[in-house]
């Protein structure tokens, strides 16, 4: 919310984004008073502040937020709300790719949710748990954990359990290039959170039905749902969404050589990225960016995107970042040696070139959006 006050018109949010920020500020009583008249925070209240922050991409704000909760929900044996805590902070670990923090969060906030009978808990953790897996493409075990979230939540009418367990099993379908049943996993999960009125799931469902589309080639189709989630993303103000959308947007206009567009789309992932810290984010959009202008020969601009790339996969340790990012540097100065070489010929002999022996300056990039897990909702 304060990145709306800013003075700089370009370091504001859009108007639309400022109005839906609104709707994450927190409801609860901020404290309450304890047996000795002293004031003690809210651990429901530091877990939805946390909750906010982690749904802006600020790990690490999230995370102070819900240790101080299990704290104080330890310290007042409050074993659900401590549960939460800890179902809370293994979801922002994962998010940050800290899978084995995640686990055990998330199994320690599981077994206290099977121990106090919680079972809507306990479909959450193991959904959760799932979407672990998932991204450590450990596939069975992530199977196995949705599964029995869906059966949970089957039993106990939970709508929102079983869309997000339906949300679960389509990744690891698609993951298993299982687009038929990833497909009809989504669609199941897409019209659940339409019944509950959740967006933050509708607008992932559009995202996994537009990977299965990339998959089968179906561009149309595919930029079709990611519009569609990005409008969603941007009406309830969530950055980060916005910016994934936007990466997966302008790589199916690239794949249908609307480059115009393609770049267009991809500044604008690049812009918000940068705006809201995420440096992985900000590293795929400048590779992906960097490759249509390398296929332009737009040389000076793509080299520059590429060495922001490279720095920023250093700082973050982003393996595949360093390597292609190494790639396409040595494929600008191939470019540009090409281009030095054929401005020096005679234009008698330049149109005696045979132009298929010519080198390609810029193979075909890897769908990062895809393959990167991290990225994905």
């Amino acid at each position: 919310m304060a990145m709306c006050w800013k003075l700089e018109p370009k370091e504001r949010p859009s108007a639309t984004e400022c109005r839906g920020s609104l709707t994450w500020i927190p409801s609860l009583i901020p404290v309450a008073r304890g047996p000795d008249n002293s004031k003690v925070r809210s651990s429901a209240l530091l877990i939805q502040t946390g909750e906010i922050h982690r749904i802006q991409n600020k790990n690490e704000e999230a995370l102070k937020m819900y240790e101080e909760a299990l704290a104080i929900a330890r310290s007042a044996g409050e074993k659900q709300a401590a549960a939460r805590a800890l179902h809370c902070s293994g979801s922002a670990y994962r998010t940050q790719s800290n899978y084995a923090k995640a686990g055990e969060c998330l199994s320690e906030a599981l077994g206290i949710y099977v121990s106090i009978g919680d079972k809507r808990g306990r479909a959450d953790a193991l959904h959760e748990l799932g979407l672990m897996y998932t991204a450590r493409s450990e596939y069975t075990e992530a199977e196995e954990h949705h599964s029995q979230a869906l059966a949970i939540s089957k039993s106990i009418d939970y709508d929102l359990g079983q869309a997000n367990s339906l949300y679960g099993l389509g990744r690891v379908n698609r993951a298993r290039a299982r687009y038929a049943e990833a497909k009809e996993c989504y669609n199941q999960a897409l019209a659940s959170f339409i019944s509950a009125k959740t967006d933050l799931g509708r607008a992932a469902s559009l995202l996994g039905l537009g990977e299965v589309q990339v998959a089968l080639a179906n561009y149309d189709e595919a930029e079709e749902v990611y519009a569609q989630a990005l409008t969603i993303y941007t009406s309830i103000g969530v950055a980060l969404g916005q910016a994934n959308a936007l990466l997966r947007l302008a790589a199916v206009r690239g794949s249908q050589s609307k480059y115009t567009e393609a770049e267009e789309t991809y500044r604008k992932a690049l812009d918000t990225y940068t705006r809201i810290g995420n440096a992985l984010g900000r590293a795929i959009a400048s590779l992906e960016l960097g490759g249509i202008l390398l296929s332009q020969g737009r040389h000076p601009e793509a080299k520059s995107l590429f060495d922001d790339a490279a720095k920023i996969s250093d700082q973050i340790n982003y393996n595949f970042g360093k390597q292609r990012s190494k790639h396409l540097l040595a494929q600008v100065l191939a470019g540009e040696k090409l281009s030095t070489a054929f401005s020096s010929l005679s234009p008698a002999s330049s149109s005696n070139q045979n132009t298929k022996d010519i080198p390609a300056a810029h193979p075909t990039l890897p769908s990062t959006t895809s393959s990167d897990k991290s990225l994905l909702p």
